[in-house]
């Protein structure tokens, strides 16, 4: 199991993309986990790299380089190169590398070796591991000649299992120290070759981490099939317990403590027991939840609309929540169902809704977040459009057709992830869309496309087929083309 890595793109190296000269501190370096540091986590679960990994190099002085990795994803080893900046500048000279991942833009080092970096307030999650980013690790070479970073683990990693009876999807999760335990932001970190990093925090260092859980993990319903949540805390006792705050997507809050001593070790696990999480509920299918800076009456109603009659709208002006409830299950959100409704900042949709309808969510201006649940086959043309402030979108691998116009203006999205059992995509796909940067598309045959117009789009990512017979493949299919020396072979890990 990849633990740094989702998915794998290949990427040329520094020679290819730059004919600058190289020299000492402008070379590649190798990188790879130390044999006697941990390679895996537990059974099965390895630390690999990710074909976006990013490290910061300290390459015989004392200036901050970023390194890019080279290789494929799911590699426990490989070649990093440099990426050029304006002024390579100097910094002052040691003998050796120091090295730490991910990149930190704001690292620094001292002329005796001690590193100052930031560890992550905020964690992504990942399933049955520590998201993308999160491990921080540290290298150091014996010499300037030795250009291979065998990289340790800096931090210990904390095991939460969580359950609920009637079922819950899981927002975020803070973890904290009852006794104000420093366990992220600044801190400070030493290394010497063929020793373990020690990482010290700082006296501004923040007592909480937070794993954010994007747009929501469903809990398991018993002990034995607990979700489990990975967090990655440096090497520390917390000596009156901790605390745990549980967020559900529709910002229900579920707390617990323990007063017993729990210990992070630099390398380890430490696991906790499964734990019952009340409170939280699953969203019934005859519910649509939303938060709103007023109350939001839908545009359109009724059984042609939703498949089902409303029974009631409440909104709590104090939380900005609102339930709006039907007489049987939500089967669809039909045309123009919340057209112009622009106080929505939220909406969770049942997981009986098989269909958004055309404009349903058009106009929604300030929406930031929509949960499609993985029931929506169709989505109809402009069904949402001129969300400002939408900045990622998950669509579900249920999902076969998107209709014209989809995310037109929706300017803070940076990636999407096409599934696999999509067919049809309609014109005008992502229009506007000025910061998005990256497509993957998991389809082998290449759905039909009637124009694909983001404006700042660098990267197409399709799957690795034999031969490169898939990329082949959509760099001459109609509406992929027109993008053809944007599309790469891509390894989808699941």
């Amino acid at each position: 199991m990849a633990l740094l890595s989702m998915l794998f793109c290949a990427c040329s190296s520094f020679e290819e993309q730059y004919n600058a000269p190289v020299t000492p501190a402008t070379a590649d370096l190798q990188a790879g986990f130390a044999e006697d540091t941990r390679t895996y986590v537990e059974n099965n679960k390895y630390l690999r790299w990710h074909e976006d990994d990013r490290l910061t190099a300290f390459y015989g002085n004392t200036l901050n380089r970023q390194y890019k990795f080279n290789g494929k994803t799911g590699a426990n080893c490989g070649t990093f190169s440099l990426v050029p900046s304006e002024e390579l500048g100097t910094g002052n000279a040691f003998d050796r590398i120091y090295a730490v991942y991910p990149y930190n833009e704001m690292a620094t080092i001292t002329d005796e070796g001690e590193i100052s970096l930031t560890l992550p307030a905020v964690q992504n999650y990942a399933e049955n591991s520590f998201g993308k980013g999160a491990n921080t690790m540290i290298a150091v070479t014996e010499n300037l000649e030795d250009t291979f970073l065998a990289f340790k683990n800096a931090c210990g990693y904390l095991k939460l299992k969580l359950y609920a009876p009637e079922g819950g999807v899981v927002k975020s999760i803070e973890v904290k120290g009852n006794n104000n335990e420093k366990i992220a932001g600044n801190a400070t970190a030493t290394i010497a070759f063929g020793e373990a990093p020690v990482v010290t925090m700082a006296d501004d260092a923040t007592t909480s981490v937070t794993l954010d859980c994007g747009e929501g993990i469903s809990l398991g319903k018993t002990a034995e099939t607990a979700t489990e949540f990975w967090v990655v805390i440096p090497e520390v006792t917390f000596t009156e317990g901790i605390t745990i705050t549980v967020t559900d997507s529709f910002n229900a809050i579920f707390t617990q403590s323990t007063d017993k001593e729990v210990v992070i070790e630099r390398n380890a696990i430490q696991p906790m027991a499964a734990l019952k999480v009340e409170g939280i509920k699953p969203q019934p299918n005859n519910e649509i939840w939303y938060t709103a800076t007023e109350k939001v009456t839908p545009y359109k109603t009724g059984v042609d609309i939703f498949g089902a009659n409303i029974e009631s709208n409440t909104w709590d002006s104090e939380t900005g929540r609102g339930v709006i409830t039907f007489d049987s299950d939500v089967t669809q959100v039909g045309a123009y169902a919340f057209y112009e409704r622009s106080s929505i900042v939220s909406i969770s949709l049942p997981n009986s809704v098989e269909s958004i309808g055309s404009n349903a969510f058009d106009t929604c201006t300030n929406l930031e977040n929509i949960h499609i649940p993985n029931s929506v086959k169709t989505i109809g043309n402009n069904a949402i459009r001129y969300a400002y402030h939408l900045s990622e979108i998950v669509l579900p691998e249920s999902l076969i057709s998107i209709g014209n116009e989809f995310l037109t203006s929706s300017r803070e999205i940076k990636t999407i992830l096409i599934p696999e059992n999509v067919t049809s995509i309609g014109s005008s796909f992502c229009s506007d869309c000025t910061s998005l940067n990256t497509l993957y598309c998991k389809s082998i045959v290449p759905p039909q496309l009637g124009g694909l117009v983001a404006p700042n789009l660098k990267h197409i990512y399709v799957p690795n087929t034999d031969n490169d017979l898939c990329v082949k493949l959509y760099k001459l299919t109609k509406g992929w083309s027109t993008h053809a020396e944007k599309i790469e072979g891509c390894d989808f890990y699941e």
